[in-house]
């Protein structure tokens, strides 16, 4: 697996999550008083609570984002991690609920909202619901005109595995598919001085889909953005599998990208 994610500081994604135990969407609350700058600082605490595995926490300010803002973009990003705490939960079915009704209620065309259509796509495959997949899978073809290279290499890989189809690697070296993709914080010191750069990581994914030890193979330039990788790639979440497998991921580090 070789998917560049761009930009450090790249749009957080789309979905919802629980409302104390009636599980109803909650939608902006219009509160113009909390200033988006505090959504902001509230959501990223949440993702950084992730990253070092308080999930409880990162639910709480995740919650409290989505109960006082009013703005959209917020709310899905706050909505989004809670889909992902759900995931690493491996409640795959309550992280597609709250999917599909962000993709109801968010339908601007931009990559967070084609992103949470194809990641309805495969976790409905995980699930072993190819029509639903297909479905999606059509959707995103249909709706994201000008998708970047690395997402139509995902979609066909995608696409082949509902099909059945072995892919070019051959089906019993297959890489896992990744569930939960943290995004890397980028270091503050880096961002002033406008510094970009690239990190490669080998991760060895355990049966039950989180990462068992990961590793600097390459790093441009080297020691400044390796511990913000590492530390995002150990969150990441993948597919259970019937063994232990290696897969490699690029993080690419673009200043206001």
């Amino acid at each position: 697996m070789k998917a560049p994610i761009i930009g450090a500081l790249a749009l957080l994604l789309a979905t919802t999550a629980l409302a104390g135990n009636d599980e109803q969407v909650r939608e902006p609350a219009g509160n113009p008083v909390w200033k988006s700058k505090s959504q902001f600082k509230e959501t990223q605490r949440g993702w950084d609570d992730i990253i070092a595995g308080n999930l409880e926490s990162a639910t709480r300010r995740f919650e409290k984002v989505m109960d006082r803002t009013s703005s959209r973009y917020e709310w899905s990003q706050a909505v989004f991690g809670l889909a992902q705490v759900a995931i690493i939960d491996k409640d795959l079915d309550r992280a597609i609920e709250l999917y599909e009704k962000t993709v109801q209620y968010d339908r601007l065309p931009n990559k967070p909202h084609f992103e949470t259509i194809l990641q309805l796509a495969e976790l409905e495959t995980l699930q072993g619901r190819p029509d639903q997949a297909t479905t999606w899978l059509d959707r995103w073809r249909r709706e994201n005109v000008d998708p970047a290279p690395e997402d139509v290499a995902r979609a066909d890989r995608l696409e082949a595995r509902i099909n059945g189809e072995e892919v070019e690697s051959g089906a019993a070296t297959q890489d896992p598919m990744p569930l939960v993709r943290v995004v890397p914080r980028y270091p503050r010191q880096a961002a002033i001085r406008n510094i970009e750069g690239q990190v490669t990581i080998k991760a060895t994914v355990a049966e039950d889909g989180s990462v068992q030890r990961a590793e600097i193979v390459a790093a441009e330039p080297e020691g400044v953005f390796d511990d913000a990788a590492l530390a995002a790639i150990e969150r990441w979440q993948f597919e259970t599998s019937d063994r232990a497998k290696t897969v490699t991921q690029v993080f690419d580090f673009t200043v206001n990208d």
